[in-house]
């Protein structure tokens, strides 16, 4: 008999643009009051919060941190709810302390990042984000998820990677991989593949 194992994530993996993402968010923003939590390194204790999307200082231009999916990183969380950071003091920078918001101490809550353009050997691609819970997220993450599992990015497009991976593509980033931009699929654009790049149906041409 076969059993129905229920994934260790739920998530939805985007290209998209800020202009793609502000009226998507503001769907979910007018349903739950929200706060999206910096979740990268900073020196600053008080860790960068901002309470709509649209305040994000987010320029479409992805920072790179190893792997796609932690660019622009940012934790969802219902406003005013409590969340765990961590204090890390640099062994190489003496005297220097970082603070950083880990998932693994926050799995009540989403991960979010947005992707965006980045230089890969003089080439400008695209690389993508996500939205989704955490590795095996509590209850409470899984129903903070619901409304974006519901209504966030249906209406864009979804094509199919070389795994038939789906992937919501937003309106004006549809028409940045219609000018021929690789769009990067895999982890890593240092170790990307051409064959693994997302590519249009010839009907969307």
């Amino acid at each position: 008999m076969n059993i129905r194992k229920e994934p260790i994530c739920l998530e939805k993996d985007i290209f998209t643009t800020r202009n793609d993402l502000l009226p998507e968010f503001r769907k979910i923003e007018n349903l739950i009051d929200l706060q999206y939590i910096f979740s990268d390194r900073t020196q600053d204790i008080n860790i960068p919060t901002y309470d709509h999307f649209g305040d994000i200082p987010l320029d479409d231009n992805a920072n790179m941190s190893g792997i796609y999916t932690m660019t622009n990183p940012y934790m969802i969380i219902p406003k005013g709810a409590t969340y765990h950071f961590s204090t890390i003091h640099r062994t190489d920078k003496p005297g220097v302390t970082e603070y950083k918001v880990e998932m693994n101490n926050n799995l009540e809550y989403l991960t979010c990042s947005f992707g965006g353009w980045y230089k890969h050997n003089d080439e400008l691609v695209y690389i993508a984000g996500l939205i989704g819970t955490f590795h095996n997220a509590t209850q409470n993450a899984k129903e903070l998820y619901k409304p974006f599992s519901r209504r966030f990015c249906n209406s864009f497009v979804t094509l199919k990677d070389w795994r038939d991976w789906p992937w919501k593509v937003g309106p004006e980033a549809l028409e940045i991989l219609r000018s021929g931009t690789r769009f990067i699929t895999d982890h890593s654009p240092a170790q990307s593949q051409h064959s693994h790049d997302l590519v249009l149906p010839p009907e969307l041409i």
